[in-house]
């Protein structure tokens, strides 16, 4: 449930995306303001730099400065919210721009135009309409949603993407995600072709005024730092486990699209460690519950197990362990055997695991995708092929918001990843939230909902055209939390037959 955010310091990985040589892509042009210049945007000239075959250069143009109380208040950030190592939001001086690739060289192929001033069909990033960051930091700074879409786009990138800013209260973690976010669809709006060529200019930018954000930092800053305080002294998140029999098939929640307000039971914990992601697997004429066990003290993830037998539960016991946090036990039988897909985004790898015994003995026996982090990896089989469905978060990028799809002819791949990745941008139905299920021949998937925090509520979305080449889904309900026992969040949803299973947030 949980995922290990961007070690200090650590090198940003690259997101899985296409090759723009592939494309006939060769030479991009990034225009830069040095007098506005983040990090992030010289993560995205090494990530483009570092593909075969492209060109890149980059065309400052000096506009105006961020107000000072702006740098003040980041600068002061780093202290109080204890942020270490590079932050995708650090504003650096413009002799940090590399020398290299400064002054246009030749016509470029693809132009990307960060000056907050987009045209000619540049690709540019736009917050709520409008071009330039004061949109995007105007909109936190409100505590507001913000959407996301790009002037000079290519028709796979959809118009509305919905970031999640998650720490709203921290300016600095609030750009980091959406951000990072930016950085992973320019690369993959680097390998596409624009929809035409003169088109694409950005609306005015909106400036937010160096007012706004020095009382921001006069009045916030003070109950940013009670706010942490306060957090220490309150008890942490607890989930908890439902299960319930279901009468008959109809039952089922992704039918009934409700979740009721009674009929289920609650898997017991000692209050020293909290079970979630519950995945029910049948086999050999036995049942068992495979959870996520989060030990509080020890503030990691194991895989834990209990068998279901005449309608109870037993004792919960732990049967994978690895020094990285795991989580999200997506447990599923193939050929004669029984394989889990934990997840591992911690370790940067997805990792397949076989049981030597149901259900207390595994081994690792193949690395399905290495150097991503994948979070609530999911699989289904459709038209011959295996799809893989995963939250991804590239970056310094938010693990709530980004679906990324993979597919495969055989279990143990090659994993393919593709083209239109990430194929969703959208905190409301992105990370996987439970096995896909089919009704009528029509593949639907359970989702998460982060639009009030992370595991606030439940989305149903059918799946309408899955291929090599295309994705599209559609968002049919939201089921919200309500019982006693789950009444601040609802996130994973599966079902063995007539026996289902929930975890609420209390």
């Amino acid at each position: 449930m949980l995922n290990a955010p961007l070690s200090a310091g650590a090198d940003p990985a690259s997101p899985v995306l296409p090759d723009p040589v592939a494309s006939g892509i060769r030479r991009i042009r990034v225009r830069l303001d040095p007098l506005r210049l983040w990090r992030w945007q010289l993560w995205l000239l090494d990530a483009l730099a570092a593909r075969p075959g492209l060109a890149v250069e980059v065309e400052p143009v000096p506009g105006r400065p961020y107000p000072a109380a702006l740098r003040l208040l980041l600068a002061l950030e780093r202290p109080i919210f204890r942020l270490t190592g590079a932050q995708a939001a650090d504003l650096l001086d413009p002799e940090a721009l590399p020398g290299a690739w400064l002054g246009p060289q030749g016509i470029p192929d693809r132009t990307i135009d960060l000056t907050g001033a987009p045209g000619g069909g540049a690709l540019s990033p736009l917050y709520d309409g409008e071009a330039g960051d004061e949109a995007l930091i105007g909109a936190i700074l409100e505590d507001r949603a913000v959407r996301l879409s790009f002037a000079g786009a290519s028709p796979a990138l959809g118009p509305d993407l919905r970031p999640a800013i998650e720490s709203r209260t921290v300016l600095t973690r609030a750009l980091n995600r959406v951000f990072s976010t930016v950085l992973s669809l320019c690369l993959a709006e680097a390998g596409r072709r624009p929809a035409s060529a003169g088109g694409g200019a950005g609306a005015p930018e909106r400036p937010i005024g160096a007012g706004a954000v020095a009382a921001f930092a006069a009045a916030t800053l003070a109950r940013k730092a009670g706010d942490r305080l306060t957090g220490l002294c309150v008890r942490a998140t607890r989930w908890r486990v439902g299960w319930r029999q279901l009468a008959h098939a109809d039952d089922f929640l992704g039918l009934t699209r409700r979740l009721p307000e009674t009929g289920y039971a609650v898997l017991p914990d000692d209050g020293r460690r909290y079970y979630a992601d519950p995945f029910p697997f049948s086999a050999q004429g036995r049942r068992w519950l495979f959870v996520e066990e989060y030990c509080y003290a020890r503030q990691k993830g194991l895989i834990a197990v209990a068998e279901v037998a005449e309608g109870r539960i037993g004792p919960v016991r732990p049967v994978l362990e690895e020094p990285h946090h795991l989580s999200y036990p997506f447990v599923f039988a193939h050929e004669g055997a029984v394989f889990m897909i934990p997840e591992s985004s911690a370790c940067g790898r997805v990792e397949l695991y076989r049981a030597r015994r149901l259900p207390d003995s595994w081994e690792r026996v193949a690395v399905l995708l290495d150097g991503i982090a994948a979070s609530d990896v999911t699989l289904t089989r459709a038209d011959g092929l295996w799809w893989m469905f995963a939250g991804t978060h590239p970056y310094q990028a938010s693990v709530r918001d980004t679906l990324s799809l993979f597919h495969a002819p055989d279990l143990l791949g090659p994993w393919t990843p593709h083209p239109l990745n990430p194929v969703v941008v959208d905190l409301r139905q992105a990370r996987p939230g439970g096995q896909c299920f089919r009704i009528d021949g029509t593949l639907w998937r359970p989702v998460q909902d982060a639009t009030d925090g992370y595991g606030s509520a439940l989305g149903l979305c059918r799946v309408d055209d899955l291929t090599p080449l295309t994705y599209r889904q559609t968002l049919a309900a939201t089921i919200r939390p309500g019982p006693a026992w789950a009444r601040d969040g609802l996130h994973t949803l599966n079902r063995d037959g007539l026996f289902e299973v929930v975890d609420g947030m209390f």
